[in-house]
């Protein structure tokens, strides 16, 4: 048993979880705050940062290296007394250790606590013994027990500026934020790159109110020159943390964050675990292309060090490893409108893995955006037949073969999937938006009202009524000619978000196209044309409420601004049309007439047909 303990006290636990979480995210939008914690972002928080901080995973305790906290600790002994006292206190505090995890093992958790403090008494100069034990007191709610003994280690001669920045922690845990922050303030005079002091002072500064305090350390951290990848990055998640307590100060936190991210994979770390942190800081950001260059080093970190903690069990945790870093690869790619790239890392998967169900899925979502829709329908009835209880994947098989213009099909794969699960507010959402795809809206709007009815009834999904659900309810008003329902909706979307550009200008656009309340179609579009100003579609909106108030000479400024616009895009038969249709008014046959038929090249539509043949007649 004590062997078994002994083994155990050697282990540490490695990055994979983390890893595994970052490559199994779905293609979703940049998550709150806790979800981000909860999701790793920050993943050396608490208890984590302790066991992290000193001392290399997978190595035993008393080999770590980081006895003496590399030079910065307690003196080592110089006579050969003092040596012998050292090793006897190691080896006996081994022992209580190994005694504590023992106990644990059985389920003894007083008596284990009792033999872990033991550990920690019989060798106070040993930092990461201290840290280690207190992590177990502080877990088990025994923050009396860890403080007493912080404080003991932490004032031995050249004491660890770490025990200090844990010491902090303890005392935030019991509410004593003046004795919290002068032990963390000491952490940092002694050691300032120590990320954990950095880490408790910015929280008691959260707590306590002092924003501005906090923001001002993060940069005074920020600024020290030559500080290594991993505290640069670990300053980044910080300055992340900050901009989520304190808004107003989001965009400057975001500059340092991209700074220091910048600066830290511009030094090629070789830490793998520090480039997957690197990625995921990206990926929060949106800075989808700089993730996947931190991937792409993670991959090269994996292949060429066998001796990383990730890969250390053997060649089958490194070829897991490599498979999981690129997944999150390949995610990077598809963000980044990379996906020749992101084909050719889900390739590698498949051929490592035929049955990996991730790889399959965004193998689906590849081939829809490099536009083979017959490859994705493949993919995705792999991601089925593999785990036929996954409801997504009937959607996405649904989306695929609309795609591939076989609707039967996919009205049948939606059947499938309402019979095989419980109506929910994401099956009718999904459902909706596919007819919506299918251009069949009567079905789609039933869908939507299903839908909105299911997630007022239940409180926990409520917030999913969001600006862009309601945006959506209203097109779908729209196209079903139902233009006061339409209005409803759209004004609820723009009450939950009055800067919707795409609510703003559909509104405007849709009181333009009718010639009703024309002053307000025009100022819903002005704001979406600010908003974004280089937007085709606007642009086009802007010169139809003009043209639509009679003028034609305005409208023709900025409907050519529209055409400029559209060049960078996929032709627009609307854009074309609505040319045509103010040259007309101007008195410009042959102008009207050229854009009428580039219209019709792009659309086929019997108005403009008919519009063109009158003209040609006279």
């Amino acid at each position: 048993q004590q062997a078994q303990a002994t083994q155990t006290l050697a282990r540490q636990p490695a990055q994979e979880t983390y890893v595994a979480e970052v490559a199994a995210r779905s293609l979703a939008p940049v998550p709150d705050m806790k979800a981000s914690l909860k999701q790793g972002l920050v993943p050396l928080v608490v208890l984590g940062c302790l066991v992290v901080a000193c001392a290399q995973p997978g190595e035993p305790l008393a080999a770590s290296g980081l006895l003496a906290d590399n030079g910065k600790g307690v003196a080592k002994p110089s006579s050969s007394k003092e040596r012998d006292e050292s090793r006897e206190k190691r080896i006996q505090a081994t022992a209580h250790y190994a005694t504590g995890t023992s106990l644990e093992l059985k389920g003894r958790i007083r008596e284990a606590m009792d033999a872990y403090e033991a550990a920690g008494e019989a060798n106070l100069a040993d930092t990461a013994l201290i840290i280690r034990v207190t992590a177990k007191l502080i877990r088990r709610k025994e923050i009396h027990r860890a403080t007493t003994l912080l404080t003991k280690a932490s004032k031995l001669p050249g004491a660890s500026a770490k025990i200090d920045a844990v010491l902090g922690l303890c005392y935030t845990q019991v509410g004593k934020r003046q004795l919290a922050r002068v032990a963390c303030e000491r952490a940092l005079r002694k050691d300032p790159e120590l990320l954990e002091g950095y880490r408790q002072l910015v929280t008691l500064h959260h707590q306590t109110g002092e924003h501005a305090l906090a923001l001002r350390l993060l940069e005074r951290g920020a600024g020290r020159k030559g500080a290594p990848p991993a505290f640069k990055t670990g300053l980044a998640e910080l300055f992340f943390a900050h901009q989520q307590q304190r808004a107003a100060d989001s965009e400057k936190a975001r500059g340092h964050m991209r700074r220091l991210l910048g600066e830290a994979l511009g030094g090629k770390p070789k830490d793998a675990f520090v480039l997957l942190r690197i990625a995921e800081s990206y990926r929060v950001l949106g800075d989808y292309e700089e993730a996947a260059k931190a991937l792409e080093l993670r991959l090269v970190a994996l292949a060429q060090q066998p001796d990383l903690v990730e890969v250390r069990n053997g060649p089958a945790q490194q070829k897991q490893q490599q498979v999981l870093s690129r997944l999150a690869l390949a995610e990077m790619y598809l963000q980044s409108n990379q996906p020749q790239k992101a084909k050719a890392q889900l390739e590698a998967v498949l051929k490592e893995q035929p049955k990996n169900l991730r790889a399959h899925q965004l193998m689906g979502f590849t081939a829809m955006t490099l536009g083979d829709p017959a490859g994705a329908v493949k993919h995705f009835e792999q991601v089925i037949a593999l785990n036929p209880g996954m409801e997504r994947a009937y959607f996405d098989l649904a989306e695929a073969q609309v795609a591939q213009k076989k609707p039967k099909d996919a009205v049948a794969t939606l059947d499938k999937a309402r019979k095989k699960f419980r109506a929910s507010f994401s099956q009718e959402y999904f459902t909706a938006n596919l007819y919506v795809r299918m251009k069949d809206y009567p079905p789609a709007l039933k869908h939507f009202i299903a839908a909105e009815k299911m997630a007022k009834a239940n409180a926990g999904e409520q917030n999913r009524l969001d600006h862009g659900f309601y945006f959506q309810m209203g097109a779908a008003y729209e196209r079903n000619k139902k233009y006061e329902e339409a209005e409803v909706y759209f004004r609820e979307s723009l009450k939950l978000k009055p800067d919707f550009a795409s609510a703003l200008n559909y509104l405007g656009y849709m009181w333009a196209e009718h010639g009703e309340n024309l002053k307000e179609a025009r100022r819903f579009i002005e704001k979406a044309v600010k908003l974004d100003p280089k937007n085709s579609a606007y642009l086009d909106s802007m010169a139809w409420v003009l043209y639509q108030q009679g003028d034609a000479k305005g409208a023709l400024e900025w409907q050519l601004k529209a055409l400029k616009g559209m060049e960078e895009e996929e032709p627009d038969a609307v854009i074309l049309e609505h040319l045509g249709d103010i040259y007309h008014k101007l008195k410009q046959p042959k102008k009207a007439r050229e854009y009428w038929e580039k219209s019709l090249k792009v659309e086929a539509n019997p108005k403009v047909k008919e519009r063109l043949e009158k003209l040609l007649r006279d």
